[in-house]
């Protein structure tokens, strides 16, 4: 009898199980692949010195909980936020003062940012759109290689993506809970990295033109975006402030709140050329064909678009000269190498095209963000103040020259990229199967990128 019971209890417990893996297979699925890629190269040794670093701070804060800024000025400086190293500390304390713990956290927390961007973008465009996109963020060379880093930027990105996500519900669904999470997500975002300061120009631009400003100094909005990030952040400043001598870098803030590290020449283009090797380079087609196609038959579209580029490509020669530097594209010193071999002035050639479409593409992007929010769609206003905010951060501060600054935007690129094949694949059979080898041949060329970065940091 009683075993007939316990069956029956299991029997029951299954069939629940099975049903909530029925209804939950989507998210399951994106989180498994996450999980796997971020898994793959937990045991490759150190080979960075933030995670050194940030090793050190756990050490510290391990025999200091209480005082984390040590006198050593190589542990701290105000660059750095807490939430991370404590993070890593505590989870030094649970399981061991080893680099694959302490890497396995930061699996977990990109992993589960890929479900949040999945119910975000569903949400805001649905299902379909969803998944591509959190496909293309968990396949993300760059997404991928960092979360199997024990360093800052994914915990920061889950941070930041949940704060965007909240406070635009909370603003568009007028929900209180979910503007102050938004706002502790915020705090944490800037704790962790005080590049989450840019959730609040983000907010406050697209407030601006969604033509609702007043709305951003209301008390409810302005509580949440401002005041409940700065009173967790103000008091990391005050123990700091009170801790003068463990300041040793100031540089990190002046750097943020003045012009007075202007980007050194040419470094725009080395850090718009980053975005081509993120993966964005379909933006440099589609928002062009809707451009040409308002002035031109739609058979000179190609021809158009060739001649456009042809005529980019050469201003663009005529203006730089050869020896531009890459900023921040590890990923082409292999390809300058083999063709540097055949002929050094072909990679040259390729570093022009490299930027042409990187820039192309940028532009591409707030084509389709224009044209999207011109049907009065707020969705695409926020995808482009976005962008624009992370991308304008990114080219003011000299010293930030690296993929992972502009780790933040990708989402928003790939939503834009993801609607544009969409739209497309609607034409006719042959533009589906087109559209489809386009998100196929994306999701390829990141996978093998991907295991180059996951195995070479």
């Amino acid at each position: 009898m009683i075993g007939k019971r316990c069956f029956l209890v299991l029997q029951s417990g299954t069939e629940k199980i099975l049903k909530i893996i029925e209804n939950n297979y989507i998210p399951i699925m994106l989180f498994s692949l996450a999980l796997l890629l971020h898994s793959l190269a937990l045991n490759v040794p150190y080979s960075k010195y933030d995670e050194d670093f940030y090793g050190n701070v756990a050490a510290h804060i391990l025999e200091n909980p209480l005082n984390p800024l040590s006198p050593d000025p190589n542990i701290w400086t105000t660059t750095h936020g807490p939430i991370f190293p404590y993070l890593m500390a505590s989870n030094m304390y649970l399981f061991g003062d080893h680099y694959i713990s302490t890497r396995i956290m930061v699996a977990l927390m990109g992993s589960i940012s890929v479900l949040v961007i999945y119910f975000f973008v569903m949400k805001l465009f649905g299902k379909k759109i969803g998944v591509m996109t959190a496909l293309l963020i968990a396949v993300s060379p760059e997404h991928w290689s960092l979360s199997m880093q024990a360093i800052t930027d994914i915990p920061f990105f889950l941070f930041f993506i949940c704060s965007i996500y909240f406070i635009y519900m909370g603003i568009e669904n007028n929900k209180n809970m979910m503007m102050w999470l938004g706002g502790i997500f915020s705090g944490l975002s800037i704790l962790t990295s005080y590049t989450g300061l840019m959730i609040i120009p983000i907010f406050f631009l697209y407030l601006l033109l969604t033509g609702r400003i007043r709305l951003f100094f209301s008390k409810r909005v302005f509580l949440s975006i401002v005041i409940i990030p700065l009173l967790m952040t103000g008091i990391w400043l005050l123990y700091m402030l009170a801790n003068p001598g463990s300041i040793t870098n100031m540089f990190g803030i002046s750097a943020y709140l003045t012009f007075g590290t202007l980007v050194p020449r040419y470094q725009v283009l080395g850090n718009l050329s980053v975005l081509l090797l993120l993966g964005v380079f379909p933006l440099a087609y589609f928002p062009y064909t809707y451009v040409l196609k308002q002035y031109f038959s739609p058979k000179y579209v190609i021809s158009g678009l060739i001649v456009f580029y042809l005529i980019a490509f050469f201003i663009l020669r005529l203006i730089f000269p050869p020896d531009v530097p890459v900023h921040g594209a590890e990923g082409l010193w292999a390809v300058e190498s083999l063709l540097n071999h055949i002929h050094p002035a072909l990679f040259n050639l390729a570093k022009l095209l490299l930027y042409l479409f990187s820039i192309v593409s940028m532009i591409g992007f707030f084509i389709s963000t224009y044209v999207g929010a011109k049907n009065k769609k707020n969705e695409f206003i926020l995808l482009g103040c976005w962008a624009a905010i992370i991308i304008l951060f990114v080219l003011v501060i000299g010293y930030i020259s690296y993929p992972r600054y502009l780790l933040p935007a990708l989402p928003a690129f790939f939503i834009i990229i993801n609607l544009e094949l969409e739209n497309f694949s609607k034409k006719g059979l042959i533009y589906k199967q087109v559209s489809s080898l386009i998100f196929i041949a994306l999701m390829l060329i990141f996978l093998i990128v991907g295991f180059y970065k996951a195995f070479s940091f």
